[in-house]
């Protein structure tokens, strides 16, 4: 008897005849057709052995802006300072960055892609539950404040 089975996971790998999801591979099924997810999808995979006979795309990886090389210095021209510098040789002083005003959005983060948040979540919860499982009047509250509060701190 053939069993049916569904699992879900990021794509890790891709190859003419399968995926690799959660570390092992799943080969596309001749007998049905479907799509062909890009790496760091997350899927569904509805499986007979280890043949995919049903796929459903759940998140589309989180797009990276390319790495692009920096243009290529054809002749350096001297660009003025925006502040005089001594003739010494001495660095111009440093001004502090100004402290937000309230009210004013904070800026932007760098941007964390889904993976890595999902990581650094699990990460964070496990955390949590290690800090706090010695104390058994510790609520699950807690333990996601705490969580919180590591995930806050991995993603900064």
């Amino acid at each position: 008897m053939i069993t049916q089975r569904v699992v879900e996971g990021f794509v890790e790998g891709v190859n003419p005849r399968g995926i690799r999801v959660g570390g092992a591979w799943y080969n596309f099924s001749k007998y049905a057709q479907v799509p062909v997810p890009p790496v760091g999808a997350l899927v569904r995979l509805t499986l007979r052995e280890k043949w995919i006979h049903g796929l459903e795309i759940l998140e589309a990886p989180v797009e990276t802006p390319p790495e692009t090389e920096p243009p290529a210095v054809v002749a350096e021209t001297p660009v003025p300072s925006p502040v005089p510098v001594p003739e010494t040789g001495a660095a111009a002083p440093e001004t502090p960055p100004e402290p937000p005003t309230p009210g004013e959005p904070e800026p932007a983060l760098p941007r964390v892609d889904l993976r890595d948040r999902r990581v650094a979540r699990a990460v964070a919860l496990r955390a949590a539950v290690d800090l706090l499982a010695g104390r058994p009047q510790a609520s699950v509250e807690a333990v996601l404040r705490a969580a919180e509060a590591f995930e806050a701190w991995l993603l900064r």
